[in-house]
Order: C-alpha cells, then sequence, then structure tokens
C-alpha cells in the first residue's frame, strides 16, 4: 500500500495599489496533489493478480444433464481444461508492476504547481478592466517502462509522405525518426515485463500550461451593460528524454523528426485567442435586445493540445516501396504522425452571434413575456473536430468534419406569471 507524504502550501496576495479601491493587483501561487480514491491502491493491491474464473468446455459424457455425478462431485473428466486452469485460485506474477520509489516517502505523489497574477482596474463610473496570467506545471509525472526494450532495440527509419494538397506543402517530404522494433530483439521472445515507474529516472518531462485573459465589464444606469475579453491559452509537452527508455515509453509520435527540425517528442502549442461579448440593452416600447458574440481559432481536435494532425497507417506494402523490406518485429503495419503537432489549426474559425428579444406585458395581475431567440446568425458551419486519420485511398475521411455547430435557427418562447 502506498504511503505518500507531502507539504502543499497555498498562498495568496492582494493589494489596494492607490488606496482609493479603484486598481487591484492580485497573486499567488499554490502546490496541489494527485486527486486519489481507491484506483492506485487497487492497482498495486497483489490480490489483482490472483485467476479469480476458469472457464471450461464441458461434454455430459454420461448423459445425465449435470457436470457433477450421482454422489454431487464434480466429474473432472467432463471437463476440458482451459488456459486458466493451471493457476486458477493462485497469484500469478504481474506483468506490470510498480517502482517501489512510487509508492512510499516524501513528495512522490503526482501534483501541480499553479501561479498566477492579476490585475484590475475602475476606468470609470461602472466600467472597469481586469486580466491575468497564469502559469501551471506538473510533476512526478510517470511512464511504463517495457524492460524487454530500450533505445537500442528499434531502428530509425525516414519515409517520404504522400503527394497531397491537404497536407503541409502539398506532402513530398521525410518523416524521420520512426520506430521500428529489431527483428532480433522480438526473436527473443522475452515475457512481458513492464515497470510503472518516475519519468525523472530518465531525465523527466515537461507539461506547462500557460494562459492569459482580458475583460472589460460595464454597467449603465438604464439597465444596459456591454462585457467582452479576450482569452488565449499555451502547451507545451517535452518528452524528449523519454525515448532513451524506448519508443513504448512515450505516446505514438513522440519519435518523429520533421523537416523543419520539430520533433514529435517536443510539442508547442502556441497562444490561440478566443473572444466573447455580450451585451444588453433596452429598446423604446420596452424591448429588451441582447446578443452574445464568441470567436474561436481553429478547430478543437485533439484533448490538451488540438490543432490538425494526420495519422499514416504505413502498411508493409508502402515499406517495401519506400524502405525495399517490411516491417520487422512481424508488424503489418506501423503508424506515423505526418505532421508536427500544434503547427496547424485548419482553415476554419468560429464566428457566432445569437441574438435574443424579449417584450414584457402585464394585464391586470398577469404578466407575460414574449421571447425571440434566433441562434448561429452568420449561419457558420464552423468544423470543431475533424477526422484526423490520413490513407491515400479514395474513400479517405481526411479533414472530413466529425462534429459542426449546429445550423441557424430560431426559437419562440413564451413566460407567463400571475
Amino acid at each position: 500500500v502506498q504511503n505518500w507524504k507531502d507539504i502543499s502550501p497555498r498562498v495568496g496576495f492582494a493589494m489596494d495599489v492607490f488606496g482609493d479601491g479603484r486598481t487591484a493587483i492580485k497573486a499567488s501561487y499554490a502546490r496541489y496533489v494527485a486527486g486519489q480514491a481507491i484506483a492506485f491502491a487497487n492497482q498495486v493491491n497483489p490480490i489483482g493478480a490472483l485467476t479469480a474464473t476458469d472457464t471450461r468446455t464441458w461434454t455430459d459424457l454420461d448423459r445425465n444433464g449435470l457436470p457433477l455425478d450421482e454422489n454431487g462431485n464434480i466429474q473432472f473428466n467432463e471437463l476440458t481444461n482451459s488456459a486458466s486452469t493451471p493457476t486458477f485460485g493462485k497469484l500469478t506474477v504481474p506483468t506490470t508492476q510498480y517502482s517501489t520509489d512510487l509508492l512510499r516517502g516524501w513528495g512522490k505523489r503526482g501534483y501541480n504547481n499553479e501561479v498566477t497574477f492579476a490585475a484590475q482596474h475602475q476606468l470609470a463610473d461602472r466600467i472597469s478592466v481586469n486580466g491575468g496570467y497564469y502559469r501551471r506545471t506538473f510533476g512526478n509525472q510517470t511512464i511504463t517502462d517495457d524492460l524487454r526494450y530500450d533505445a537500442s532495440s528499434y531502428d530509425y527509419v525516414c519515409l517520404t509522405a504522400p503527394r497531397d494538397p491537404d497536407l503541409p506543402d502539398g506532402g513530398g517530404y521525410q518523416v524521420c525518426g520512426i520506430p521500428d522494433l529489431k527483428q532480433s530483439v522480438f526473436a527473443l521472445g522475452q515475457p512481458a515485463n513492464s515497470l510503472i515507474r518516475f519519468s525523472k529516472d530518465f531525465g523527466g518531462e515537461t507539461n506547462l500550461y500557460q494562459g492569459f485573459d482580458v475583460n472589460l465589464e460595464s454597467r449603465f444606469r438604464n439597465g444596459a451593460f456591454l462585457r467582452g475579453g479576450i482569452a488565449a491559452t499555451s502547451r507545451t509537452f517535452d518528452q524528449c528524454n523519454l525515448l532513451a527508455a524506448g519508443a513504448d515509453a512515450v505516446a505514438a509520435g513522440s519519435s518523429e523528426i520533421y523537416p523543419d527540425g520539430s520533433k514529435g517528442c517536443h510539442r508547442e502549442y502556441g497562444y490561440r485567442p478566443d473572444a466573447k461579448f455580450s451585451g444588453s440593452y433596452t429598446l423604446p416600447w420596452d424591448i429588451q435586445l441582447g446578443g452574445t458574440y464568441q470567436f474561436t481559432r481553429g478547430v478543437q481536435t485533439g484533448g490538451a493540445g488540438p490543432s490538425i494532425t494526420a495519422s499514416w497507417t504505413v502498411t508493409n506494402a508502402v515499406a517495401l516501396q519506400q524502405l525495399g523490406r517490411n516491417w520487422q518485429s512481424n508488424a503489418a503495419s506501423r503508424t506515423v504522425q505526418l505532421i508536427s503537432e500544434g503547427k496547424d489549426y485548419g482553415k476554419h474559425n468560429l464566428n457566432q452571434l445569437d441574438i435574443k428579444l424579449a417584450k414584457r406585458f402585464t394585464v391586470d395581475k398577469v404578466r407575460l413575456r414574449v421571447d425571440f431567440d434566433l441562434y448561429n446568425v452568420f449561419n457558420s458551419s464552423w468544423p470543431y473536430t475533424v477526422t484526423t486519420t490520413y490513407s491515400t485511398a479514395a474513400t479517405s475521411q481526411y479533414l472530413r468534419p466529425t462534429n459542426v455547430l449546429q445550423n441557424r435557427f430560431f426559437k419562440l418562447g413564451g413566460h407567463i406569471s400571475f
């Protein structure tokens, strides 16, 4: 059972800069440990290595309709042994184990450090501007190290990307650093043996989040308001040190090297702007007008670092054509990332405007509100996720949208109170 000990300080600072309540600056630092319920304890529990089930084929040799004899004893001659039979009810050696360094001691639990700076200033009555910068780093990351292999277990080859206008510069460039497990290593037939350990055992990795935002908020005496802001985030991931443990220790596509010198193990996603504005105003005849506008740069495919990618499944037929041989270790194919992550966000951006009109009526003690909502005024068809599986086949779905912003529509509604 793990026995972790941590000290996680959290401090904050705030200051009224000029003493007039119009300008404030704030800063904070916090260390947060990774949340845990029973997941980790359950994974390291040795009972997990117990063979608890054994499913066997039964043949009713005595045709009594039961695998039992007349005395209620199991007739083992009617049961065919399965692959689980030899270890049934026994503890087996797990193929994946945890480093003891992960389980006990001070500062061994996953964590992140967060630093923030923020400022707020009142420009005029009911008008203020605020902004902030946020930085978060992660520590004590782990990897699953297949102890059968290391960096020397692989040959690293180059392939030429297909000619395709959907690829950078029309394709035809070389992607190098593609791992190919050596046949001589594969032929050793070593049993599976993996160790979950700290990535810092190989020099560590980088997972950095940075972001900033700037916002304006204004409220007017007639009840109208206008608020808006711009936010942007960037991410940096670096796992290049981990390649010393072998290509199996990092995510697929981490070993590729591209013509501009960028590497799959070092991914940088630059600041991408997101803008949002909203407002409300009362028109003549007491008609309430409100609206929101939002802008987002590029696609959202890819989770923590969304960008356009191209995962190409390279079969032995292509390998034979380009390398003069099949893939080693009896592999039928290997997947190659043709585009360095974070370089291309696509040519489609979100531009969405939504408008709302509302009118209130009062008749005696009855209050009625009629609403008219118009969504996606510009009828944007922004594809926020697309297919990233690349193929040269005529049926390829590459870059085909998988989620598209809903088309323009309106809604009529009402509300009555009495």
